[in-house]
């Protein structure tokens, strides 16, 4: 696969261009950890993201929204305690957050793949998560419903 040039800062991003970046999900635990990401991401480097990555999943214990939508107090401490993890109370409570609403959307339309899949979304492109846009889940690209429910206010 040719490599564009941000890809070549280092080997995490050369390993995520070629063996991540714009691939379909069709996961909804993998959807939600690289919507996480992106979250987390804002103001932030993906470059940096990466290199938090192993931290932040267990932080956020592997990004599983069943589990991280019953954190609490105690689980936002423990993580603004972790080393290696983005020490942002606002960004890990929008991830909290943001595991409800996603469990919430989940529950609606089967999965949250689904969803995206169903072409009730602006954007087909949403499934490349290099590209996702975490602001245009706020403006309704994947529907009104998202919108509504998800924390991008980061």
């Amino acid at each position: 696969m040719s490599c564009h040039a941000w890809c070549t800062i280092n080997p995490l991003m050369k390993a995520y261009h070629d063996q991540e970046w714009g691939v379909p999900l069709h996961d909804d635990r993998a959807l939600f950890e690289f919507l996480m990401l992106e979250a987390l991401q804002c103001g932030l480097s993906w470059d940096l993201i990466l290199k938090k990555r192993e931290a932040l999943k267990e932080a956020f214990r592997g990004f599983d929204p069943l589990t991280i939508a019953t954190f609490g107090e105690r689980d936002v401490t423990r993580i603004m305690a972790t080393d290696g993890v983005i020490h942002s109370e606002r960004k890990i409570r929008a991830v909290i957050k943001n595991a409800r609403a996603y469990l919430a959307v989940a529950k609606e339309y089967g999965s949250f793949v689904k969803l995206v899949c169903s072409g009730r979304h602006a954007h087909a492109n949403i499934l490349q998560p290099f590209r996702i846009d975490v602001w245009a889940v706020s403006n309704g690209c994947i529907g009104t419903y998202v919108r509504n429910c998800v924390d991008v206010s980061v």
